[in-house]
């Protein structure tokens, strides 16, 4: 939304507009005596958080604003989330959207279960799926495992049982 300081000339006034990281309409026209106008910003899924900016010029005058593009975080599970030792599990991480290019988490699970050291989502997948196994104990272990990208971390506890 652009917000003029007055009113709109008669004729109305045409905004230039032109965008980085982003999509914007070539033009805005906000109708004669309004404030206002509205249009779409079309942004991609990214794989890390980004930031675009938006630019509208009239009458020699260029006003910007930042938008942020926010990667997707998805949801996680690990089923079974209760097992017995020498067993597996499998560790999903879910989005609502296509997976951009390059979406990996980092995971980390302690003794005694075995995880790998990441998961890739492949592009335009809404899913990821890892297999965990873990060596049998002796007694009941709750166990952390996490995934991770930048400051984003997702915790599931998982038990193994004897």
């Amino acid at each position: 939304k652009v917000t003029l300081t007055s009113p709109a000339p008669a004729g109305g006034l045409t905004l230039n507009l032109s965008a980085e990281g982003a999509s914007v309409p070539l033009t805005l026209k906000v109708s004669a005596g309004a404030t206002s106008g509205s249009f779409s910003v079309t942004t991609s899924i990214v794989a890390s958080d980004r930031s675009a900016s938006i630019y509208a010029n009239a009458n020699g005058k260029t006003v910007g604003a930042s938008l942020a593009i926010l990667a997707p975080v998805p949801t996680f599970a690990v089923s079974p989330a209760s097992f017995k030792g020498g067993a597996t599990a499998s560790g999903t991480l879910t989005i609502t959207v296509p997976a951009p290019s390059g979406f990996t988490w980092t995971i980390s699970a302690g003794s005694p279960l075995s995880a790998p050291s990441s998961v890739t989502f492949v592009a335009g997948a809404k899913t990821a799926k890892f297999t965990m196994t873990s060596v049998k104990v002796t007694a009941k272990q709750t166990v952390p495992v996490k995934v991770t990208r930048g400051t984003k971390t997702l915790t599931v506890t998982v038990t193994v049982n004897p």
